[in-house]
C-alpha cells in the first residue's frame, strides 16, 4: 500500500511540475509575442512589396521539439478509447508553432528585417505509431524568408 502511495505521489508532482512549466512557457510566448506585435511582419505570401528594392534577403529557420508528460498521455489514451477530441495534444502543438514562429521572428528582428515572407510550417511526429511505449513528441519545423527593404 506505501508503494502505491509513493507512486501517486510522484506522478502527481510530475504532473504538477509538468503544469508549472508549461504555464511559464506560455507565459514567456506571449510576452514576446507581444514584444514583437509588429515587427517584423510575417506573411504566407511569396511576393510582398514588390515595387521596393530589397537590401538584404536570409533564410531564417526554426525547429521546436516538445513532447508530453506520462499523465497527459494516460488521460489522452482515456479519451481516445470512448472517442472525442483530445485536446491535450493540440496544447502541445499550438506550443510548438508558436514557440518556432517566434523564433523566426526574433532571428529576422536581429538582422532588422522588415517583413518574413513565404513561411513554411511542417509538422512531423517523431515516435513511430507501433511504438506504444514511446512517449509522443511533436517536432515543428517553421521557414521563410526575412526580408530588410532599401529605406
Amino acid at each position: 500500500m506505501a508503494e502505491f502511495i509513493i507512486w501517486i505521489a510522484i506522478l502527481l508532482c510530475c504532473f504538477s511540475l509538468g503544469i508549472v512549466i508549461e504555464h511559464f512557457h506560455i507565459k514567456d510566448i506571449r510576452k514576446r509575442e507581444i514584444k514583437l506585435y509588429k515587427s517584423p511582419y510575417i506573411t504566407f505570401a511569396k511576393n510582398i512589396n514588390a515595387h521596393k528594392k530589397v537590401k538584404k534577403a536570409q533564410l531564417v529557420a526554426s525547429t521546436v521539439v516538445l513532447g508530453a508528460d506520462l499523465l497527459r498521455v494516460v488521460f489522452a489514451k482515456f479519451i481516445n478509447f470512448f472517442g472525442g477530441n483530445i485536446s491535450l495534444y493540440e496544447k502541445i502543438a499550438d506550443r510548438a508553432r508558436r514557440e518556432a514562429i517566434l523564433r523566426i521572428r526574433e532571428q529576422a528582428n536581429k538582422m532588422q528585417a522588415d517583413i518574413v515572407v513565404n513561411i513554411k510550417i511542417e509538422t512531423i511526429r517523431l515516435n513511430s505509431i507501433d511504438d506504444r511505449n514511446s512517449q509522443p513528441r511533436l517536432s515543428v519545423l517553421v521557414s521563410g524568408t526575412a526580408i530588410q527593404y532599401e529605406k
